[in-house]
Formats: structure tokens, C-alpha cells, sequence
């Protein structure tokens, strides 16, 4: 689920429901200290069925909260996946220029949960996080397009939300959203958004291709 506690405005059904399960450990018998472990995720988590999201789930641990003494020791990737996935491309002083934020540390809030979240409730948190202070909102890493929280309507409350928080608070809030996924869908949201928020899509457009 992506909390180490359960959220009052997620019903404990919902979250029972999205969470995974070991279904089958292999120990390795020529060494007593491995061996191979099966994991299903609740079938939301992958609705795009894409690597980087299995990526980002794999190198985050999204089973945390869920598992206990489970880690991802290692990965090995090819050099085609490695090359298409150099890293983030702004950093921390980048993130500097977009929200103004100098001589302290970045506050950021992170939506969660990963799964069951509607925009609703979204945009309810990214309006208290801007009421709170926060320079940034950001989508959880696996937070792209599930069933409960489409990307378009999602961006939509957020950006709303923030808007009417930005009103009171006289100080822009940035919204970081993830667009993970295959590279076609990222040009298909991107023109969405345009349209949605007024982005720039050359810039934005050339931007993503570089990450993909």
C-alpha cells in the first residue's frame, strides 16, 4: 500500500483488498541462504503493464507494509534498459529554480496511497499540503493510472485544489506528476495536460522523449 499505517479515509476493506501475497518461496539447495521468492500484486498495481513501473516497484520495495524481512538485493539489467533509463534529468537544484525554495530544505508531499486513492481525496491532500508549506506535491512512484485514480482527472482536482490553496498562501506549490509508462502514452497524456493546465508541449514533449 505504500504507508507503514492504515489511512482513516481509505476504507480497511479497500486496503485489505490491494494488498500482495507471497504465494510460493523455492530455497536454493545447494546454499541455505537462497533462494527464489514469488510475490503477487494486487492486479491494479500493474494496470499499465509497464517495465519502468515494475522497475520502480522493484527498487522501492512496494511490498513494504505488506511483508516483512523482504528485500530486493540485486538486479541485473541489460545495457538496452540501462541506456533508455539514464536518471532524473532536473535534480535537486533544478527543483530549486521551479519552486524558489533557497537557504532551507525542500518540503515535498507525497500522495499516497499508491492504490485506492481517488482525486478527490488527492486533491484534498495536495490542498493541505499547500495550506502546510509544502514547495512541491508529487505522485507516489507507482501512482500513474490505476482503475480508483486516472491520471487526467487526478491532475485535474490536484491542480484545482492547489490553485484555490495557492490563493490564500500568496506562494506557488509545484505538482510533480508521473507520467510511468511506454512512451506512447506519455505523448498521449502530455497532450492531454496541454490542453488541461496550459503546459508547454515542445519542452516538455523533447524532455520525455530523452528519459524514454
Amino acid at each position: 500500500m505504500g504507508t507503514a499505517t492504515d489511512l482513516g479515509y481509505l476504507p480497511g476493506r479497500v486496503q485489505e483488498a490491494l494488498r500482495g501475497t507471497i504465494v510460493n518461496i523455492s530455497q536454493d539447495s545447494s546454499n541455505p541462504l537462497a533462494g527464489i521468492v514469488k510475490y503477487e500484486f494486487h492486479e491494479d498495481t500493474f494496470a499499465e503493464c509497464d517495465l519502468t513501473l515494475l522497475l520502480s516497484i522493484l527498487l522501492y520495495s512496494s511490498i513494504q507494509g505488506s511483508t516483512r524481512q523482504l528485500r530486493l538485493l540485486d538486479l541485473e539489467l541489460s545495457d538496452e534498459i540501462r541506456s533508455a533509463l539514464p536518471g532524473p534529468r532536473i535534480g535537486a537544484k533544478g527543483l530549486r529554480l521551479l519552486t524558489g525554495c533557497e537557504g532551507r530544505p525542500l518540503f515535498g508531499v507525497i500522495l499516497k496511497p499508491r492504490q485506492g486513492l481517488t482525486p478527490e481525496t488527492a486533491g484534498l491532500i495536495a490542498e493541505a499540503a499547500a495550506k502546510g508549506g509544502a514547495d512541491y506535491v508529487i505522485d507516489d512512484e507507482v501512482l500513474v493510472d490505476p482503475p480508483s485514480c486516472r491520471l487526467i482527472p487526478r491532475v485535474k482536482q490536484i491542480v484545482r485544489s492547489c490553485e484555490k490553496a495557492v490563493q490564500q498562501r500568496g506562494k506557488p506549490i509545484l505538482y510533480v506528476v508521473n507520467v510511468t509508462s511506454r512512451s506512447s502514452r506519455i505523448h498521449e497524456w502530455l497532450d492531454q495536460l496541454t490542453t488541461l493546465v496550459g503546459l508547454r508541449p515542445s519542452p516538455t514533449r523533447r524532455a520525455c522523449s530523452r528519459l524514454m
